[in-house]
């Protein structure tokens, strides 16, 4: 299972647990429950964990518990769980940006801009220049070369060029590849794509890929702190903001995670920018002191 597909599965636990201690004889939210725990191993264990975290199951009482402490409990055990990835990415990558993005020079001599919360491996050798996006987002500036394709895997996909510019992000699952200028070849799953300037590439494994044009002038905003979201989910979108803030932000409540985002955000400001995108949707942000953030959906 994946980091993402985790964070999801304990989200819709918490979601369900905080709504059913404020309302223990809900038919809904019991049948709802109930649902859940039947899906699976992993669902049972993501509730057990839950319940270990609070000290207790959901249950009829007598005094309701305040919803805010439980965001940020939820929220610890998240952040406690996810922080082991940042961990593995510590060990495992050449170069890393933290809140801020940042210039690499690659062992090959051609140039990847990281935005922030990003990690890359740097394979390059006489023979080859390959780089891995293990997370975030990278806008790499690839030097001409006769015999050396530059080659950029991220998750299942691959992209190669020989001279150009073009940007790879990694959102979750879903990777994007957007080129400025020149051409890249993408492999994704045994699927070949031939990008231009101009071209986006949307791929998820297991889905169809999504072909769109852009302006090439617009390429990679984040390196001017500026988040375009054009169809973005809320949680994409939070989790580019996310990069930019000490800690973690999560997202929860409903299906208000997966609502497509269109606007212009700033992210030199990165938690006004998140409670800009909570009021499209008159949602809530609660932040807590020990760098939890919580985006509360309706």
């Amino acid at each position: 299972m994946s980091d993402q597909d985790k964070r999801q599965l304990i989200d819709d636990a918490a979601d369900i647990f905080i709504r059913l201690r404020d309302a223990p004889e809900d038919a809904d939210l019991l049948r709802a429950r109930d649902a859940f725990l039947a899906r699976g191993e992993e669902e049972r264990a993501a509730w057990d964990r839950l319940a270990r975290i609070w000290g207790t199951r959901p249950q009829k009482r007598r005094r309701r518990t305040p919803l805010l402490p439980l965001l940020f409990i939820v929220a610890g055990g998240l952040a406690a769980m996810l922080y082991g990835q940042d961990a593995r990415l510590n060990f495992l990558a050449d170069a890393q940006t933290g809140a801020t993005p940042a210039q690499v020079a690659l062992a090959s001599g051609d140039i990847a801009h990281l935005d922030a919360g990003s990690a890359l491996v740097d394979d390059t050798a006489d023979d080859k220049r390959e780089v891995t996006l293990l997370a975030g987002t990278a806008f790499f500036e690839v030097e001409a070369s006769a015999d050396r394709r530059f080659t950029v895997t991220a998750g299942a996909l691959t992209a190669s060029a020989l001279g150009t510019a073009f940007e790879v992000s990694r959102l979750g699952e879903t990777v994007h590849v957007a080129v400025s200028e020149g051409r890249v070849a993408v492999l994704a799953a045994g699927r070949n794509f031939q990008l231009q300037g101009g071209d986006r590439l949307q791929w998820q494994e297991g889905e169809s890929a999504s072909l769109s044009e852009f302006k090439p002038s617009t390429i990679a905003p984040w390196r001017r702190n500026r988040l375009l979201a054009d169809g973005l989910t809320v949680a994409q979108v939070a989790a580019i903001i996310d990069r930019r803030l000490a800690g973690r932000v999560f997202v929860i409540g409903g299906d208000g995670a997966d609502m497509r985002v269109s606007g212009n955000f700033d992210l030199s400001k990165p938690l006004s920018a998140l409670r800009a995108l909570a009021a499209v949707y008159d949602a809530r942000v609660y932040r807590a002191p020990a760098f939890v953030t919580v985006l509360r959906m309706p």
